[in-house]
Formats: C-alpha cells, structure tokens, sequence
C-alpha cells in the first residue's frame, strides 16, 4: 500500500512539474500561464493559464479571474490552443473593474485580437463591450456582415453613437487574423477611433480613423465582457477568438506581439 502511495505521489509531483491540468475531465498541458507580451499589455488573455481558462493577466502577471456568461471555450484556437467559440449570441465572460484600472475612458487605449471567421456572419457581433452599469456609456468592438470591423464609443448623451470607426478593407474568411481597435480618450472632442486588420500592408499606414469622439462619458464603464457579447453569427457561421489584449496607447501595432496567417 505505502509503494502504491509513494507511485501516485511521484505522478502528482510530475503532473504538477510539467503544467498539466484536468479541463472537462481531460488532462491538459499548459505552455504557460501568460501570452508572451503580458508585461507590455494592460490585460490579456490566451485562455492556456494553468489556473483555468477564465483567468487573463495583468501587466505584473497576476491571474485575473473573468465569470463565465456563457462562454463555449474550445480547443479551436491556432495550433490547437484554447479560444472563446462564438455561433451563438451571449456567449462571453465579463470583469467588473472598480477604478478604470484595465480601460479607462480618459486614456488611448488599443484593443488586439487574433479572430478568426469562419463564414460572413449573419447579424453584426459585438465581441468586445466595456459599459457602465446604466449601460449608456462605453465603447464596442464588432465584426460586420460586410466583412467589416468597427469601434464605436458612446455616451448617454447622444441618442446614438458619439463616435464611430470602419474598416477601410474587407477581411478574409476561414483565417487567423489580427484584427486592431484603438479608443483616443485622451483627446476630447476630437479624439481618434482606429481600426485595422492584418491584411493591410503595414500597420503603421492600415489604421482607418475617424476623429468622431466628441463628448466624455458621464459615467465611468465597468463591466468588461469579450465574447459574442450582443448579435448571433448565424448557424453555421462561427467566430473564434485564439487571444486578445489591451494595450496603452493610440494605435498599437498589434503584429508586434500577435501573428496570424
């Protein structure tokens, strides 16, 4: 019985050694707890954190545990990685921050993600959303049925969206591919909506901005959810997201710290 003890001892140690992890029930190895860039990016996310998939990183490498609002995480990200699943809508996990202390509405702020859509989707998806609690003040990141991505920032003020970004080129389908949205809170009015895409030539000349942010917010956004957040892709059309990150600053080149196809 002790020798028995001392082999299942001895498997734990080196279960634990080798970052291994059981998820649904399957042992899983981890690479490592934070994407590579954790200390460059205000917060990020790959889903291989060896504390769970619902955890991101802060800039420190400290785990930052999301909740989970439905979300369909899947092994189906690049090389066989975990991703958020989106062919549904409400499928996402959401961070409440108390101080604006992952995105703060007065600063430059770009978010980067590393998407891939499997078809045109059938309704526009929001699948990035930081908003108050009133739900009146924030911004959105989205994928549209016209092969389109947009940033909007809005405030309770307007009836409709103060601020308002496109894409100035289409994007494939059925490929990884890194897409940029930057808020510029720093300067209002007048302040920058960006967005980008790897299948620009660069991404110093990619960005398409329009200097649409003409109002600040009233209230302070707080909940931050990523995910299929509002729209349906469709049934068979499917939008896969292998990692994202905020990032300080206007117009990150998101290619320094993600690569897609």
């Amino acid at each position: 019985m002790k020798r028995i003890l001392l082999i299942i001892s001895i498997l734990l140690i080196a279960v634990s050694v080798s970052g291994m992890m059981l998820i649904g029930g399957k042992p899983v190895t981890v690479v490592s707890s934070c994407p590579s860039y954790y200390a460059s990016a205000i917060l990020s996310w790959d889903g291989d954190h060896t504390s769970g998939v619902l955890n991101a990183c802060d800039s420190s490498g400290n785990a930052v545990l999301f909740t989970d609002g439905g979300a369909n995480i899947t092994t189906d990200g690049d090389g066989g990685s975990y991703a958020l699943k989106m062919d549904d809508a409400g499928e996402d996990i959401t961070l409440t921050q108390s101080v604006g202390q992952y995105f703060n509405e007065a600063a430059d702020v770009t978010l980067c993600t590393k998407i891939k859509v499997t078809a045109l989707p059938d309704n526009t998806v929001i699948i990035f959303q930081v908003y108050d609690a009133e739900s009146d003040d924030g911004v959105n990141a989205t994928v549209r049925t016209d092969r389109d991505i947009n940033a909007e920032y809005l405030v309770e003020t307007e009836t409709g969206t103060d601020g308002y970004a496109n894409s100035a080129d289409t994007f494939d389908l059925n490929t990884w591919e890194i897409f940029g949205y930057s808020w510029q809170g720093s300067t209002i009015p007048n302040g920058a909506l960006s967005v980008n895409h790897s299948e620009n030539a660069t991404w110093a000349d990619g960005w398409n901005s329009d200097a649409d942010i003409d109002d600040a917010m009233t209230d302070r956004p707080i909940y931050i959810k990523v995910g299929s957040v509002l729209g349906d892709p469709g049934d068979t059309e499917i939008i896969y997201i292998d990692e994202w990150a905020l990032f300080s600053g206007n117009q990150v080149n998101c290619s320094t710290y993600m690569s897609g196809d």
